[in-house]
């Protein structure tokens, strides 16, 4: 077999890796945003605010930390972050 073979099917099982952990994210997504929501609904009964700045920082905190021990950059890791945050403000709105 040539390289060029050797290295098309290496690239296609990396491919797939790529799939299957994009279907990870995902599915971890789902499960937080499940959560995000039951913190919402708990919120709403008892009165509390959406945004929690104290909770926040800390989270934020751990979550970049995290991130950098991991080898991600922290511009990624920021960016993403505040995404998933809006997306649980929203979501504990409606």
């Amino acid at each position: 077999m040539n390289k060029e073979k050797v290295a098309q099917r290496k690239l296609a099982a990396l491919r797939r890796d790529i799939v299957t952990k994009d279907k990870e994210i995902l599915h971890a997504l789902a499960g937080r945003f499940k959560i995000v929501k039951q913190i919402g609904r708990l919120k709403n009964q008892v009165g509390l605010p959406i945004k929690d700045l104290a909770q926040e920082a800390k989270h934020e905190e751990i979550f970049l930390t995290k991130a950098k021990n991991l080898g991600i950059s922290l511009g990624l890791a920021s960016k993403l972050l505040r995404f998933i945050r809006l997306e649980s403000i929203r979501m504990q709105k409606s």
